[in-house]
């Protein structure tokens, strides 16, 4: 979910991983689909050890079907290289 709030400089747009300053930055997600529904498809990668979560493929090891979107996974989810939390991924696209 991105929320719209206002600095006295930018209009800026905060996801769950990062504040993004408007227009560069919130323009990748456009293209990236984040803003029009396709958050289901959305890639994250692991900010510690660079692991791509795919929804596509899932996490099958970890008990994580294909087709498991970011936001669907277990709170108990970590990165099965690194151990990493979910507050530890950023999306990119």
């Amino acid at each position: 979910m991105i929320t719209p709030y206002s600095t006295r400089v930018n209009r800026c747009y905060r996801t769950k991983t990062k504040v993004l300053t408007f227009p560069c930055e919130l323009e990748g997600l456009l293209s990236g689909g984040l803003l029009f529904g396709r958050m289901d498809k959305m890639k994250y990668k692991c900010l510690v050890c660079g692991y791509i979560y795919d929804p596509e493929k899932g996490d099958t090891d970890s008990g994580v079907k294909p087709g498991t979107p970011f936001e669907s996974l277990p709170d108990g989810w970590s990165c099965p290289v690194c151990g990493a939390s979910k507050n530890d991924f950023a999306a990119v696209g």
